[in-house]
């Protein structure tokens, strides 16, 4: 039998992340585990409370899956029925499946490509994102957190400051800007 386990672990942030919704100091994200001998995978859940998910939710919602037989899972067709017959938040979910993958490759000695039977990832250039912050923090954000090493930046934006805050980057920035208002503008 596999024994399953879900930790909430407090992530504090490097800097407030704030986007036109909310702002956060901190995040709880959660951590699922399975394990059965000397194997072990992990997968992680980011609650999102667009979606109405919560750690408290989704820590329920495990308890729930553990209840209806998750410790009786012996292949990944028998995980999926099993998560087909349980409403779970969607980061939940992942977490559970991602936990149960890792887990399986582990146990075979498989990387998690081969066992889905794609390509190996390749690098792939990424960008950093900027919440919103006053506009006159910008050039020193894009300093201390060297952010010229990106090809190109994201913008969080609201509708108070979203223009200035893009003005800043630019002038601070050489590459290309993407802008994410967050649902924060009726108009573009």
């Amino acid at each position: 039998m596999l024994n399953w386990e879900i930790e909430a672990l407090a992530l504090e942030l490097k800097y407030v992340w704030k986007i036109a919704r909310n702002t956060s100091e901190t995040k709880i994200n959660l951590f699922v585990r399975v394990s059965g001998g000397a194997h072990t995978g992990i997968g992680e859940a980011a609650p999102n409370i667009r979606y109405h998910e919560t750690p408290e939710k989704l820590i329920l919602e495990f308890g729930e899956l553990v209840a209806g037989g998750l410790n009786l899972v012996r292949s990944l067709e028998d995980l999926l029925a099993l998560l087909n017959t349980h409403k779970l938040a969607n980061a939940l979910r992942f977490a559970v499946e991602s936990a149960y993958v890792h887990f399986i490759c582990q146990r075979q000695n498989l990387t998690v490509p081969d066992f889905l039977g794609v390509a190996e990832p390749l690098p792939l250039a990424t960008t950093f994102s900027l919440p919103i912050m006053e506009p006159g923090n910008i050039a020193g954000f894009i300093l201390q957190h060297n952010l010229t090493r990106f090809q190109a930046l994201k913008v969080k934006v609201n509708r108070e400051i979203g223009l200035d805050l893009v003005q800043q980057v630019s002038e601070n920035f050489a590459g290309p800007l993407l802008i994410d208002a967050n649902e924060a503008w009726n108009d573009p």
